[in-house]
């Protein structure tokens, strides 16, 4: 076994440090937008059902035929929300290699919940 030299030592550290970045180069979305534009519609069909499922409970109360038996019923809306941390690990192992990783379950489910 030998022993590496200082000047050996010197070689790798000047070898390691590179800076690949050039402060003037903009960020291109030149061909992203139609997929930054599908993320903003998938997400919003998202929100849309979610956000009349947490001002439904609001709205039933203020009607006085609803009972609270009803108004509890009305709570299992929100429960595939609460299941997606539990379904995720299952959900990301799973997909269609074509599609890639996230589009082959997020696509599906958007559409069915904007459904």
């Amino acid at each position: 076994m030998t022993v590496p030299q200082l000047e050996e030592i010197e070689n790798l550290t000047a070898l390691a440090v590179v800076n690949d970045s050039n402060s003037a180069e903009k960020p291109n979305l030149k061909g992203d937008w139609l997929n930054f534009f599908l993320l903003l519609l998938l997400y919003t069909m998202q929100g849309i059902p979610y956000g009349l499922a947490l001002a439904m409970p609001i709205i039933l109360q203020s009607y006085k035929d609803v009972s609270y038996k009803d108004q509890a019923l009305f709570s299992f809306v929100l429960w595939p929300y609460s299941l997606k941390l539990i379904l995720a690990p299952l959900v990301d192992s799973l997909y269609v290699q074509k599609m890639g990783r996230r589009k082959s379950w997020l696509i599906p489910v958007q559409y069915s919940i904007g459904a």
